[in-house]
């Protein structure tokens, strides 16, 4: 790299991709953040209105009409 564009350009190209990958490690962290923040408030929306989702859908109406160990055996009135 240094053959064909010199010293001066091949520092300078080192030095861009540097200060642009600087940030990196900072923007991961702060979308780990962001993802768990969001994770935790799906589970509390989960977590409230789970039953009355599951009550909705066809496809869980069917696995627990199914399952004869499932504790919700009138999802009708929900």
């Amino acid at each position: 790299m240094f053959a064909s564009l010199g010293y001066k350009w091949g520092l300078t190209l080192f030095g861009i991709l540097a200060v642009l990958m600087a940030p990196t490690p900072f923007v991961s962290w702060l979308l780990y953040l962001a993802g768990y923040v969001i994770n935790v408030a799906c589970g509390q929306v989960l977590f409230v209105y789970g039953s009355k989702i599951r009550a909705k859908s066809i496809a869980s109406r069917n696995i627990l009409a199914a399952d004869p160990q499932s504790k919700h055996e009138n999802l009708e009135g929900v």
